[in-house]
């Protein structure tokens, strides 16, 4: 898959087409005749380096006889027609070097197609983990497990809430992209949010024993997670002014980092404080000790269940970017716009995902009890719901 979009942005050259004509003013037989910076005479001639016409530079313009006889030499329509065409052959070749600096995922429309892309994969995958949750377990996991305990579908089902994480970004991405507005902040954090969660899925694909996955399964997550971090990480290095410059980004995560903790408002606080409390959950699940995430996710410790902790951490990280964005719109009293609108929607329903994932563990299926953790964060997911959803 991730081939297939490379060979198709490849394949697409921008083109730029000028106009065949830029001033044509007739004197009739008689003309004023100049030279163009470019070497070539303004009469009714194309340069083809530079695709500009230029004509006659006026009709019976200062100079000019009435009975239009021809003037040789230096006029002040002359210097017109010399103006003229010196702009646009200036413009004309920035322009061709504008559209050469593009490169890879540097058009619109590439943007939006390939961002659209992602969403539908992404959405496809999150849709088949909650509406097809055996099914898409034994396709992942078929030779690993091969008669899943509930335990094992729950999780399943918790992941593909998660997983709307990126497939959201994706389709806000696509948004922003047919706007043309990738620059903004909200954008760049997200593709950098995006370029980080692919690779490390490739980290994590690569640390997992080849026993536990599917083989195609394991190719199809790796190009998948190959092409989101491509993306991301192309879009965020021609949006950010520098490049992927790591002394820029830990510099610019150290600024928001500060930021998280001073808010200007009480929606600003409380999107802070979801925000920081995300982060250090996607930081547990990611990095900490698989004994310490199964206390929070009632899993067992082996491999399929630890897999699919580091899967769930990755998308709280991304939810966590998500929401330190919509505190950065708090802040600004911006919360009307569509992107923040569809973020806080997409989250509540996340959200809202975990918390009957974590019910339906505890009550339904009696395969967990009410500990404190367990407790302590269902309150923490209702807080989320009610800020989410009435924003």
């Amino acid at each position: 898959m991730a081939y297939a979009i490379v060979s198709m942005l490849s394949s697409r050259t921008a083109t730029v087409q000028r106009p065949a004509s830029l001033i044509h003013r007739s004197l009739g037989k008689n003309a004023v005749r100049a030279r163009l910076p470019c070497g070539c005479s303004t009469h009714h001639h194309t340069c083809n380096k530079h695709a500009v016409t230029a004509a006659h530079a006026g009709r019976q313009g200062p100079g000019l006889s009435s009975t239009g006889a021809t003037i040789q030499g230096f006029a002040p329509s002359v210097k017109g027609a010399r103006r003229v065409a010196s702009v646009v052959c200036a413009s004309s070749a920035a322009g061709e070097v504008e559209e050469s600096a593009q490169g890879f995922l540097g058009d619109q429309d590439q943007q939006k197609t390939v961002y659209g892309i992602l969403a539908v994969v992404w959405g496809t995958i999150a849709a088949s983990k909650l509406f097809a949750t055996r099914q898409f377990f034994d396709y992942v996991f078929g030779h690993a497990v091969t008669n899943p305990h509930v335990g094992f579908l729950g999780l399943q089902r918790l992941a593909g809430f998660s997983t709307l994480a990126p497939a959201v970004a994706a389709y806000t991405l696509a948004r922003a992209a047919k706007k043309g507005r990738l620059d903004s902040e909200t954008s760049k954090r997200q593709n950098l949010g995006l370029a980080v969660a692919g690779v490390l899925t490739l980290f994590y694909l690569w640390k997992t024993p080849a026993s536990v996955l599917v083989p195609f399964w394991q190719k199809l997550a790796a190009g998948l997670a190959t092409t989101t971090a491509v993306v991301g990480a192309v879009v965020y290095g021609q949006t950010s002014g520098h490049k992927f410059s790591l002394t820029k980004i830990a510099e610019g995560f150290g600024t928001s980092l500060a930021n998280l903790f001073s808010p200007k408002n009480t929606n600003a606080a409380i999107y802070s404080l979801l925000s920081a409390g995300l982060g250090v959950y996607s930081l547990v699940l990611l990095f900490g000790s698989h004994e310490l995430a199964a206390q929070w996710l009632v899993i067992g410790n082996d491999q399929v269940s630890l897999y699919l902790q580091r899967e769930i951490g990755l998308s709280t990280f991304l939810a966590a970017i998500q929401t330190y964005c919509l505190k950065d719109a708090a802040d600004q009293y911006k919360m009307d716009g569509t992107t923040y609108k569809t973020l806080n929607l997409s989250l509540a329903a996340i959200a809202a995902g975990n918390a009957s994932s974590l019910w339906w563990a505890t009550s339904a299926a009696s395969i967990a009890s009410w500990t404190t953790q367990n407790y302590a964060r269902m309150v923490f997911l209702a807080l989320q719901i009610i800020t989410y959803a009435y924003k």
